[in-house]
């Protein structure tokens, strides 16, 4: 591929958050995507959104997000509450309006993801691109491939074979993952696999990516994709849950076509 598909997304992307009074701006921030807010220095221009307080004892101001004027009510006087409101209202509203333009981004990504992987000549080639693809198919911030090594029915483990984005490979998984049907799923650590054995490994493996949820996905019965994120609710939508089903389908038939060529080859 030209770039990396992963590098289009923006949804882990600060905005910038201007504050303005009647005298003119007065603060600028960057905002995450959870509304944590941290002092920038940025152009008046390049603001994302606009903050307007008339004064220290108001309750209500006007928020500019994305073109969309409102008010915003921020319920006591003082600028602590405003900014807190503003900062988390900003987040919430760019993070929907870019997932709309993502959702549009992950056909397009879908349509390129089955022509790269049926470029593909090798099943580390394939392997690679599944992980590449799914962080640009979510709000992820890394995936890892893992491969089964040992025999069916519980046994074995599932082995980190490629990963994007994630810190390193972390730990491995136990293949009854695959074989007792716990993909596709959503963990936490408050939300774990039934199987004790199962909750400890889920756990390693969020510590290790230092992750606060994890989308686990079969790709037939080899492997097994995992996509991390740092937030507990948002990451993997409906459309999200289609777009990755679609690559464990085109990912499992590329494997496939190479596994029958390397018979034929024998």
């Amino acid at each position: 591929m030209d770039r990396p598909l992963h590098s289009r997304r923006r949804e882990d992307l600060p905005i910038r958050m201007l504050v303005v009074s009647p005298e003119g701006p007065t603060d600028r921030f960057a905002v995450d995507p959870l509304g944590h807010r941290t002092p920038e220095e940025f152009p008046l221009g390049a603001a994302d959104t606009v903050l307007f307080v008339p004064d220290e004892t108001s309750t209500r101001g006007l928020l500019v997000v994305g073109g969309e004027v409102s008010e915003l009510d921020w319920g006591e006087p003082g600028r602590v509450g405003a900014l807190e409101r503003a900062a988390g209202e900003s987040a919430a509203r760019t993070a929907r309006g870019r997932r709309a333009r993502s959702r549009e981004e992950a056909l397009e990504a879908l349509v390129l993801l089955a022509e790269h992987l049926a470029r593909q000549s090798n099943r580390e080639q394939v392997l690679e691109a599944i992980a590449e693809g799914a962080t640009s198919l979510t709000l992820g911030f890394g995936a890892v491939v893992y491969e089964r090594r040992g025999a069916n029915g519980g046994s074995g483990h599932l082995v980190p074979h490629a990963h994007v984005g994630a810190p390193g490979l972390g730990p491995p998984l136990p293949a009854s993952l695959l074989d007792d049907g716990e993909a596709p799923a959503v963990y936490t650590r408050d939300r774990l696999p039934e199987s004790a054995a199962d909750a400890r490994a889920v756990v390693r493996a969020l510590d290790a990516a230092d992750a606060a949820v994890v989308a686990c996905l079969a790709v037939g019965e080899r492997h097994l994709l995992a996509v991390f994120d740092r937030r507990r609710e948002g990451a993997f939508d409906p459309s999200a849950w289609y777009a990755l089903r679609t690559l464990a389908r085109l990912a499992d038939a590329a494997l496939e076509r190479i596994e029958l060529r390397e018979r034929v080859g024998e």
